[in-house]
């Protein structure tokens, strides 16, 4: 029997070594694993920042544009920096679901979907909170100097 097992390990192929990424790259890497839809990104949410500072800051315009600005492109480069991390780190995309199905769904497929969905959803959350608070704070400004007149 160990003859037979000697053989078969001299006969058989050896494993063909993977191309590993980086399960954890760090800030230089992921940096420089921005492409143009991260910069556009970081671009167009800190471009509508600034007017949207300026159109919410009714008693001191310029300093709330500025800082509204200035927190959007901070919110933009870093839904760049995950989207540029994400790709470092995740297995190139499946094909579509549909092939799938008639050959057995590999059991990371839809996981991996879910992940990135949570993701994104938790992002849009962010931004909408990040404008959503100066607005619902003017809001109850003007209703209290309503109720109070």
């Amino acid at each position: 029997m160990n003859f037979i097992k000697g053989l078969a390990r001299q006969t058989g192929t050896p494993p063909t070594p993977l191309a590993v990424s980086p399960r954890s790259p760090d800030v230089g890497e992921v940096i420089k694993g921005f492409d143009i839809a991260d910069i556009a990104t970081m671009v167009v949410v800190g471009g509508l920042s600034f007017p949207v500072g300026y159109a919410i800051g009714k008693p001191i315009r310029t300093p709330s544009m500025w800082v509204m600005g200035g927190l959007g492109t901070v919110a933009g480069f870093l839904l760049g920096f995950q989207n540029s991390s994400g790709k470092l780190q995740l297995p190139p995309s499946p094909p579509p679901l549909s092939l799938h199905l008639n050959k057995g769904s590999p059991p990371w497929t839809l996981t991996m979907r879910w992940k990135r969905w949570c993701n994104r959803m938790a992002y849009i959350f962010a931004v909408s909170m990040m404008y959503l608070t100066p607005v619902l704070s003017f809001t109850a400004r003007l209703i209290n100097s309503a109720t109070s007149e």
